[in-house]
Order: C-alpha cells, then structure tokens, then sequence
C-alpha cells in the first residue's frame, strides 16, 4: 500500500517531502494510517486534533493521539471545542458543525507552521459514502464527483490544498495495512450510530445495495472518477461563461449581466449560480440540486425589482440588468447614474445657484434670462439632466429633497394629470433601494422634476414666455469615483 500512497502523494496530491503536512488526526483507522503512512515515506508531519467535546472519551483520545505523535517523535497541536454549542448557536447539525470548526482549525495551523498542505484521512470507502449522501439530498455532476485528491483553493485557504491521499484507497486495505503494522486505532463508538447520516449509508444503504450488485462500492467510485474527467471539460466552459457575465463583485455581493447570463444554456446557468454562491459561501457543503434550479428558474423570468430568498442568507434579485446574489444584508454598490442624495436632507436652491447633494452630484440654477436672447436648440436639447422652465410659473423658493409617500407630478404633455412619483420609479425601473434617496426638485406648489426623467407640465417653456431657468444636475468634478459628465 506505501507504493501506491507514495504515487498518490506526488502524482495527484502534488506535495513533496521537503515541507511539513498539518495532518488530522482522529486516532481512527483511516487517520492512523495516513499519519504512519505518511511518516514512512518521509514527510514532516504536524499532527493535529481536535476535541469535538461531542463525547466523553474525547479527553481520552486526545492524549492517546498525542501519545502517538511522540512515539514517533512528531510535533502535535490540539485544541477542545464545543462544537454541540456552536451546531445549536449556527442553528446546524453536529456533523455540519464538526466540519466547519475542525478544518477551520487544521487550516488556522497550517498557516500559523507554514505547512504545504492539510492532509486527511477520507478513503475510497468514504468517496462513495459521499456520492450516495450527495445523490440522495439531490445533486448535479459536481456531488456525483465527491470529494477530490487535492482542492485548492478551498473554503478556508487560497494558497494551502486540502489533500486526500487515501482517497484511492479502500478501507479493507487500511485495515489490512493496520494488520501487517500492528497498530492500534483508537475505537470511535459513534462511528456505529446511525442517527448520522455517513452512518446510515454506510451500515444501512451500501449493504442492501450490495444485495443488488456486490461490485456496487467499485462502480459508485469508478463513476466519481469518470465524472471528474469530463466535469474539466465542463469547468472550461464555466470559466469562459463567469468571464462574460460576472458584472462586478463586492463585499457580501456579486452580479451577473442578465442578458449576457440568459444566453447561456440551463446546465451553465446552473453551475455559474453554484459558483457564485460558493465564491460567497466558501465554506458551504453541497448545495442540492432544487436550491440552484429554483434560482435558474427566478432568472429565466424575473422582472425588474423582483427577489427571492435563496440559500445561507442570500438572496437572489433581478435590478437594472443585472442578476445580483448577495447577503440579505449587504451594501449594494449604486450605479454611477442613479442620482442619490443623503436620506433626510432637504436643501434650498437659489437662483441663480448651485448645491452639492452628494459627493458625486450637484444641482445648478441660471438666472432668469430672456427667452428670446437663447436658441432653440438650447430649450430642446435632450440632455435629460437639462431642463429649461418658464420662470414665472415657479413658486418660489425652490428646494430639493428625496422623496416622500404620496409624492405627484403632472408629466410634461400629461396637462395636468398627475402620476406618482413612485408608479414613475417602476416605469422607468429604478430599484427599490435607490428611490428614496432620488432627488426630487421641488417649488411651494410640489414637484416640478424628478431628474433624469421627467419635469412638471406646470413650468413648461411655452408660446407666451418670457423668462426662462435653467435647472441641471452635474457632476461634481473633483469627486475620485464620479461618474462620467452628462
């Protein structure tokens, strides 16, 4: 079995013997092995465990594993967590808890000793556990292929791989390699108790499938490997897609170009959106397959302002053309037009004057001038940050705020009926989260102009004016991240 260790170690786990290996180590058969087997063949080995504090015996096999580290004169790290505590806190299960905590640990070590990798001890045996838990909870190619040798980046480290060099190896022959070596594991009684669910496949399910096929362990971890071949192929092909459509990413928040999204197949579609949610969850598990085909079905046919709750606190929504997946309470960045001024703030505008909203925007005003010194190309122009009003149809002053339940405006050409100014957002499809904020230029009679959509039918330029404003909104110049002048 060395030989065929040693193989794995250097073909698929691509460590070599000059830099020391954090290993995990339970005390079990699989962990037992690995750490001898890895000693054997000349690694440095850290050993590393865990007290879970799941059981009483876990004080007892933490020093016998601590034991083993100095018969073989190797360095050992090991540390106690509640982790019932923390599953009932995080509202997960003991083995969901278990996972997170222990290799938030082995990976905490290995940074803190420069190791070049987290060794552990999962088998051939385990693979198909995987496979079956993956197919049962509902999976796509991604579980089929289980776990792999060696991951990197993974979701606790972008430099250091987690390696599973006994994945190609099958527990009868951990237990043969125990035999010939006479080594003693230390014995794990909840390893037999099938309230888990690993427990349930192993001494339950795989048993009763063996009644059907015999062979049926080899064809399960012969499948995972021939998944993993064509899921490259496949990667390849999500790799260029995410390039396309990934439109930006934040803190706590990602999104896609709808568009450029939509054009993909449904298979793409779906494994952008497992991306995504991993590159925000990097320590999730498997994610089942009717959580990501309920957020491809959402994008197929979402409209503007629509959302819905996704998986491990995200939500997934559809605004301005993009597919944003985001923690329900991120700050979502505001697109670089969307005019914003901060909440609660109402200011006046003199005429002739300016006044800053935001770090990006500000307003301006002319002083009245004499409609016929302008060009008509100037009152039609079609800047529609640019409006030009008859001055003496305004009530002065005129001040600007954000807007308010109940707002109205009587659009240009509407003649006097009135839309409000939230109906207006939608039609135009501002997003929820940016209308609020919105400024809104207003005299002592309401609303005269939302800017960069529409301005009130009351103050129009028309065939007996005599005087004329000029109301714009600009950007600031010195602002760093301003957006482009209109």
């Amino acid at each position: 079995m060395l030989d065929h260790l040693r193989t794995i170690l250097h073909d698929k786990c691509g460590i070599e013997t000059y830099r020391p290996v954090v290993t995990g180590v339970s005390g079990g058969a699989d962990s037992l092995v690995l750490l001898d087997g890895l000693n054997r063949l000349g690694y440095p080995v850290i050993v590393a465990h865990l007290n879970h504090l799941i059981r009483p015996e876990g004080g007892r096999e933490a020093l016998q594993v601590e034991k083993l580290a100095a018969e073989r004169g190797l360095p050992y790290a090991g540390k106690e967590f509640d982790v019932p505590a923390y599953a009932s806190e995080h509202s997960q299960s003991i083995e969901e808890a278990a996972r997170v905590i222990r290799y938030g640990f082995l990976f905490e070590l290995a940074s803190e000793r420069g190791a070049q990798a987290v060794a552990v001890g999962h088998t051939a045996d385990d693979q198909v556990e995987t496979v079956l838990m993956h197919l049962l909870r509902g999976t796509g190619l991604a579980g089929l292929r289980g776990m792999e040798y060696a991951t990197l980046p993974n979701p606790w480290s972008q430099r250091i791989p987690l390696i599973r060099p006994l994945l190609g190896i099958w527990r009868s022959e951990v237990l043969a390699y125990l035999n010939e070596h006479s080594l003693q594991p230390v014995e794990d009684i909840s390893n037999l108790d099938v309230s888990y669910f690993r427990n349930r496949v192993r001494h339950e399910l795989i048993p009763f499938l063996e009644t059907y096929n015999p062979g049926i362990r080899r064809l399960l971890w012969r499948t995972s490997e021939v998944v993993k071949s064509d899921l490259s192929i496949i990667e390849q092909a999500i790799d260029s897609a995410w390039d396309k459509c990934l439109d930006e990413t934040e803190a706590g928040s990602l999104s896609f170009r709808i568009t450029d999204f939509r054009e993909q197949i449904q298979g793409v579609q779906r494994h952008l959106l497992m991306r995504g949610i991993r590159h925000l969850r990097p320590g999730s598990g498997e994610i089942e397959f009717i959580v990501i085909e309920r957020g491809a079905r959402f994008a197929a046919g979402a409209q503007a302002g629509s959302q819905i709750d996704l998986v491990q606190g995200l939500s997934l929504f559809l605004e301005a053309g993009k597919l944003w997946l985001a923690d329900r309470e991120a700050e979502f960045p505001m697109q670089a037009d969307w005019l914003q001024m901060d909440a609660g703030q109402a200011v006046n505008l003199a005429l002739p004057g300016k006044v800053g909203l935001s770090p990006h925007w500000e307003i301006q005003a002319s002083e009245a001038v004499s409609v016929s010194d302008l060009d008509n190309r100037f009152l039609n122009s079609a800047d529609r940050y640019t409006i030009w009003v008859d001055a003496d149809q305004l009530a002065l002053p005129l001040f600007v705020r954000g807007r308010k339940r109940g707002d109205k405006i009587s659009p240009l050409g509407m003649e006097g009926n009135t839309i409000k100014v939230s109906d207006l957002m939608i039609n135009r499809k501002i997003p929820r989260r940016a209308r609020d904020q919105w400024p809104l230029l207003c005299d002592q009679h309401g609303v005269i102009w939302v800017p960069g959509m529409h301005m009130c039918h009351r103050v129009r330029v028309r065939a007996g004016t005599k005087q004329v404003i000029r109301l714009s909104m600009r950007t600031i110049s010195n602002s760093p991240d301003a957006p482009a002048s209109c």
